[in-house]
């Protein structure tokens, strides 16, 4: 009997992401992988509390000469484990919840596409039955543009779109309206705002951002994100 519903995790690893992110006016490698960290972390907690099967696939798992080649083989991987439905995120929407998760899946059992659109004009998260999977139509979108939400409703007129529209963290102007005003996000708002103001007040602190979570996180008694 075939499987039913998976997430795919599509990710970088903390230290690829801090190369390839801009969350800061002046970068610094070990504060950017600290963020990044934090974000990875995050997003799959709530894939785990979200009850669903969770495959973590970061680069070295991924295959392809570019970034549609890669999302596509690697929603062919899960596929080829027996998932009828595939529902793929990445680590840089922190409002992402567990019910938009269950909205997709639901979504998935009577449509063949669904979308989570983003502020940009891409998408945080994109799910697709196995039958409507067609990676010759996905190899045609304008990935990385403001262009892609647009493209895959057209390209898929078979979908379902999410109702919550949330920002995607690429560069330091995101970062900076999300913390403002983000407030579900409580505590890992203020834990993300105070590595960057530390950074900026401390240099030689933002050198260990594993250590100033760790401390920072101690005294907190947040609920949970």
């Amino acid at each position: 009997m075939p499987l039913k519903t998976a997430v795919l995790f599509f990710t970088r690893q903390a230290k690829t992401e801090a190369r390839e992110k801009r969350w800061m006016v002046q970068p610094r490698v070990r504060t950017q992988e600290g963020i990044a960290s934090r974000l990875i972390a995050h997003t799959r907690g709530v894939l785990r509390r979200s009850g669903l099967p969770v495959i973590y696939f970061p680069e070295h798992l991924q295959r392809g000469a570019g970034f549609a080649e890669r999302f596509i083989s690697a929603f062919d991987y899960v596929f080829s484990n027996g998932y009828e439905s595939v529902i793929c995120v990445g680590n840089d929407s922190p409002d992402l919840t567990m019910q938009d998760l269950h909205l997709a899946a639901a979504a998935l059992e009577s449509r063949g596409m669904v979308l989570g659109p983003a502020r940009d004009g891409g998408v945080y998260l994109i799910g697709f039955q196995k039958a409507c999977f067609d990676a010759g139509l996905l190899l045609e979108v304008p990935w990385k543009t403001e262009a892609v939400f647009g493209s895959l409703q057209t390209t898929f007129p078979d979908h379902f779109v999410l109702p919550r529209i949330y920002s995607d963290l690429d560069h330091d102007a995101d970062m900076r309206q999300w913390i403002q005003k983000s407030k579900p996000m409580l505590r890992l708002r203020i834990l993300l705002r105070n590595l960057l103001i530390y950074c900026v007040l401390f240099p030689g602190f933002a050198c260990r951002p594993t250590t100033f979570f760790v401390r920072l996180s101690l005294p907190a008694r947040a609920p949970p994100c």
